[in-house]
């Protein structure tokens, strides 16, 4: 796998209003032709099962827009995941508590979190090195 950008990367949690947290990030970048192949993938499958469920459903159009909608989203955000995170370990800006980014998972930059103490939603900002 490439390495776009250094294995330990600074990275802050930003929340408007509130003082930035310093952050540690372990990223791997993921490549421009690993991403598009996945994201290919992901469309192929995404339209397959969107057809198929409109034959399924005899053309009922709420249930079809169902598996239109979530694989719609599905492809972006494998589209957006630019960086695969091997750890993460940062505080909530406005209450201290950590925030949780599970390992393997596919983030972009900016990225939005999510504090399930305060309900505050922060964004993960990777640092210039």
């Amino acid at each position: 796998m490439e390495m776009g950008i250094p294995a330990a990367v600074r990275a802050l949690v930003v929340l408007p209003g509130h003082a930035d947290r310093e952050a540690r990030v372990d990223v791997d970048e993921v490549p421009f032709r690993a991403r598009v192949f996945r994201t290919m993938m992901m469309a192929g499958v995404w339209g397959s099962i969107s057809t198929a469920m409109f034959f399924v459903t005899v053309f009922d159009p709420f249930m079809t827009s169902m598996p239109v909608l979530v694989g719609a989203v599905t492809v972006w955000r494998n589209w957006k995941g630019r960086y695969r995170v091997r750890s993460f370990h940062g505080d909530c800006p406005r209450c201290g508590v950590a925030i949780e980014v599970k390992p393997n998972a596919r983030v972009g930059v900016p990225h939005p979190l999510v504090c399930y103490a305060c309900h505050h939603e922060p964004q993960l900002v990777l640092r210039a090195a």
